[in-house]
């Protein structure tokens, strides 16, 4: 666990006020310094260090010489402020004072707690996000010994509801028709030889440059039909030609994502090459992008371990 990178800094875990003040009452300040400072552990790492504010009677530890990471409260309450940044020093500052599991992860602090909205909900146990110079209060349960708070931020992520995921796939399924046929009928087969010695089968769908001009579709990378908020114009105007009746816009759109589907930032004078399965994925890719609002639903996440948002970049 993270708290046992500093059992040898010198001083114990700390859980609660009577056991914090005990502990800063029997250190004798370093001698000759002029503010007093005690160390919280080893001597000759005063950059943490513990002192009692007279004013409200609290302990306050401190750490690295100017940041009060946690302050126990008399009441019971204790205030945690990792300060400006996710840093793993004091993840594992904490890990050791609190025994309290904090991580660094996607340029966050994330703590295992007991998140408590209210009162009146119950506890949910979970992985959560540590807010910056934010002063967070914790409990820490006297039965199940676990922390708990109110003011982490709960780890949200998107998920598809697949009933309206369907219902959107249905409205499209003239167009889904006319892309399956147009990509059997485009689809070139070729072997080739891989460096182990075995044959490869290749089966690739090719539109050139040509047509991709003809058709008034931009060759440049950065313009092409992709999941950003930026490419919304793009993307509407692509489920316009999907949905209508003519088919040189069942045509447009085809093309349209077979430019999007290729990885290949330049285009060369062969033109573009896309193999066949990633056609479909991409399509369904887009029909998710394109309903977003509609299909995603923001839920708090339920991982133990809190996992990158695969949908969060298109809200952004």
């Amino acid at each position: 666990m993270a708290y046992g990178q500093y059992r040898t800094w010198g001083f114990n875990a700390l859980l609660d006020y009577d056991q914090a003040a005990r502990w800063e009452s029997q250190i004798t300040p370093i001698r000759g310094d002029k503010n007093g400072t005690k160390p919280l552990g080893v001597r000759n790492k005063k950059h943490m260090n513990i002192r009692k504010d007279e004013d409200t009677q609290d302990i306050v530890v401190r750490l690295n010489g100017h940041t009060d990471a946690v302050r126990y409260r008399p009441n019971g309450d204790i205030v945690i402020n990792i300060g400006g940044y996710a840093n793993i020093g004091m993840h594992e500052f904490l890990g050791q004072l609190l025994m309290m599991e904090v991580r660094t992860y996607d340029h966050n602090a994330w703590v295992k707690c007991f998140y408590k909205g209210n009162p009146m909900e119950t506890a949910v146990a979970g992985e959560y996000i540590m807010p910056l110079n934010t002063d967070m209060v914790f409990h820490l349960d006297a039965i199940t010994r676990q922390w708990v708070t109110s003011d982490v931020a709960p780890a949200f992520t998107h998920k598809v509801n697949r009933e309206k995921s369907n219902l959107v796939r249905k409205s499209y399924a003239s167009f889904t028709r006319y892309l399956r046929n147009m990509v059997k009928l485009r689809t070139e087969i070729t072997e080739k030889q891989h460096w182990t010695g075995d044959t490869v089968v290749e089966r690739v769908v090719t539109i050139s440059v040509d047509e991709l001009k003809s058709l008034d579709i931009p060759t440049n990378y950065s313009q092409r039909l992709h999941f950003r908020r930026s490419g919304d114009d793009t993307a509407q105007a692509v489920r316009t030609m999907m949905i209508s009746d003519d088919p040189e816009q069942h045509y447009k759109a085809f093309a349209h994502i077979i430019r999007g589907a290729s990885s290949t930032g330049y285009v060369p004078p062969t033109g573009i090459q896309v193999y066949d399965y990633a056609i479909g994925d991409f399509y369904n890719k887009f029909l998710l992008f394109a309903h977003r609002h509609d299909v995603l639903e923001k839920v708090v996440s339920s991982s133990d371990s809190a996992k990158r948002d695969p949908y969060g970049a298109w809200f952004k």
